[in-house]
């Protein structure tokens, strides 16, 4: 109880931070609804503008909450933005919220401002690309999913963003999919990926089910390091819990950063 309330009076609440994703996500919905119409009255510059300024809009509010958060004390930076409820059975609660705190903060500031960047790269890399509108598109839709995955406050919002992350690889590696080489390597990809998920999802899951019996059902991060003694002593197939919830999280990893046994997609989406 001692935790819980500590972990309350710790909480601080900014409405800004769903902006820092909705962002790009606005800028792909634009751009997939409206792209071809734009990208044939303005060429790709339109679809590009579109693409590039939402993001830099991203970066300036990512500055904006790095601000608020150096202004907090130093045992309590964190900033919480609750959006809404999404999914409760049982006791299994997950809310699309966002948390702030410093790795968030390393981590946006490189999605963001990196992500800009290439965003703006990509303007010229693309010459006169007809399908420009669908390029940047999937970028923004890219650079959604990735802040999904590092400002998500729960393993379940963050897994989407994880998803999310594959499902625009899978588009970006394919982009030209006229060619059957670069259609084969995008699903090539996206299968790979999707087995180093399912060792993420029992990891997640493992740690949920251990949390209810030790009577702290929950999958968001700050409540995880409240009660994570509880998972002392815990064992399954005569490993600790904590250990098997890691290396299954791990295979996941593995996947998605390309590492044996799972890199075998990597040189095909290179080339």
């Amino acid at each position: 109880m001692e935790h819980a309330v500590a972990h309350e009076v710790a909480e601080h609440t900014s409405h800004l931070l769903r902006w820092i994703p909705l962002l790009p996500l606005i800028g792909a919905a634009v751009n997939f609804l409206f792209g071809v119409r734009i990208q044939r009255a303005f060429g790709r510059f339109g679809v590009a503008l579109i693409a590039s300024a939402l993001p830099i809009l991203s970066f300036l509010l990512v500055v904006m909450s790095f601000g608020e958060l150096r202004g907090l004390p130093e045992n309590a930076r964190v900033l919480i933005d609750h959006v809404m409820p999404w999914i409760h059975i049982g006791t299994f609660n997950a809310d699309i919220a966002f948390q702030f705190d410093p790795l968030t903060a390393v981590m946006t500031f490189v999605v963001t401002g990196i992500g800009s960047l290439i965003h703006i790269y990509s303007y010229g890399y693309m010459d006169e690309e007809p399908s420009a509108w669908r390029f940047f598109a999937l970028l923004n839709l890219f650079m959604f999913a990735m802040l999904t995955l590092v400002m998500g406050d729960n393993f379940l919002l963050m897994f989407l963003g994880w998803e999310g992350v594959g499902l625009c690889s899978w588009g970006l590696i394919g982009f030209w999919y006229s060619e059957p080489a670069n259609a084969a390597a995008g699903n090539k990809a996206f299968i790979v990926n999707r087995i180093g998920d399912f060792g993420f999802i029992l990891g997640f899951a493992l740690l949920f089910w251990s949390l209810h019996a030790a009577g702290f059902p929950t999958i968001a991060f700050r409540e995880v390091a409240v009660y994570a003694h509880a998972l002392e002593g815990m064992s399954i197939w005569g490993w600790p819990v904590v250990t098997v919830v890691t290396l299954l999280m791990f295979v996941g990893a593995t996947g998605k950063s390309a590492q044996i046994p799972l890199y075998v997609w990597l040189p095909d989406a290179m080339a």
